[in-house]
């Protein structure tokens, strides 16, 4: 079992939703553009897909606040592990800890450090790829581009710290068997 923070599953629909929204839109313009008698039919569908552009638009900025507050959220979660590393480096120093012990802290500490790093590229990715879907850009991807990114790395319940999720958003359990750990089992999931 591993989690997928809900910012993940809500960020991939809006990504999903606006780029198949773009896509119309686009399709809606090019027959446009090839037979000029259906622009009176085009115009209420060019209406439609609009209206839910700017929905999304909605979405887009709620979405991004929770990237942005999530991104605080780690930073504080870093400067508190860095913290404890500290500190335990300190008492190992002044012989007040075995070395196994401090050596054990260290290499919890890495692990959540590197954790946190991923959920932050992961953030990077999602923003970029939110700011970077317009019109233009949709029209320049492959239609294969339909696989959802790969998730960083999932922690195991029992290795997240207790202050990795925000007390307003759970992370969502998802119980996987081997076979289907790939992209279209997450795809599968998210389409719920």
């Amino acid at each position: 079992m591993f989690f997928i923070p809900k910012w993940r599953l809500e960020a991939q629909k809006l990504i999903r939703q606006k780029s198949l929204t773009l896509k119309r839109m686009k399709a809606l313009h090019e027959i446009v553009a090839e037979n000029d008698g259906m622009k009176e039919d085009a115009e209420l569908v060019t209406l439609k897909y609009e209206k839910k552009l700017a929905e999304l638009g909605e979405g887009e900025k709620a979405v991004t606040d929770k990237l942005a507050a999530r991104l605080a959220e780690l930073d504080a979660e870093t400067k508190q592990i860095k913290a404890v590393l500290f500190d335990a480096k300190l008492q190992f120093r002044s012989n007040e800890m075995k070395e196994e012990t401090y050596q054990q802290i260290k290499m919890n500490t890495d692990e959540l450090v590197e954790h946190i790093t991923n959920e932050k590229t992961e953030i990077g990715n999602v923003r970029a790829k939110l700011s970077g879907l317009t019109i233009d850009n949709v029209a320049n991807e492959a239609p294969a581009q339909t696989e959802a990114p790969k998730p960083a790395e999932a922690a195991p319940a029992e290795a997240a710290p207790a202050a990795s999720a925000p007390a307003e958003e759970k992370p969502v359990a998802v119980a996987v068997n081997a076979a289907a750990q790939d992209a279209a089992w997450l795809n599968q999931v998210i389409q719920q």
